[in-house]
């Protein structure tokens, strides 16, 4: 039960992943790709073409806008992202050494235990030998 757990938890941690190692690589590419607009040709004079050009002209300063508040605060969760994971893995990273210690405190204390037991035994035996010796 607690195996199926913990590997339903390492499945949903890989899918998560694999969702933030792709919106991260489209990113990538979005900021080194091609442009996504061409220049086209302009025709003077024609006042549909004006109005077509103004229009994408707006449009693309919109989007720009939008663009760049988006990328804004997708680099803002990015940093927080990092950030937090670095104070996570410090705290780990001391929470396994303290428990480490812990552990091997625990195993020293039993150690001494065990050679008390063998000390003990031993002067016993000797002291059985010496009674039936002398």
């Amino acid at each position: 039960m607690a195996d199926e757990q913990v590997q339903d938890q390492q499945q949903e941690s890989g899918k998560i992943e694999k969702k933030f190692n792709e919106a991260l690589l489209k990113v990538s590419q979005i900021l080194g790709g091609d442009t996504l607009l061409k220049p086209k040709k302009k025709v003077k004079g024609d006042v549909v073409t004006e109005i077509v050009e103004e229009l994408t002209k707006e449009r693309t300063e919109a989007n720009r806008a939008s663009v760049k508040a988006e990328l804004t605060t997708l680099l803002t969760k990015y940093v927080e992202y990092t950030t937090k994971l670095e104070e996570k893995e410090k705290e780990l990273k001391k929470l396994k050494e303290e428990k480490q210690k812990e552990f091997s405190e625990a195993a020293n204390k039993f150690f001494n235990k065990i050679d008390e037991v063998d000390s003990f035994a031993k002067q016993m035996t000797e002291a059985l030998k010496s009674a039936t010796q002398g």
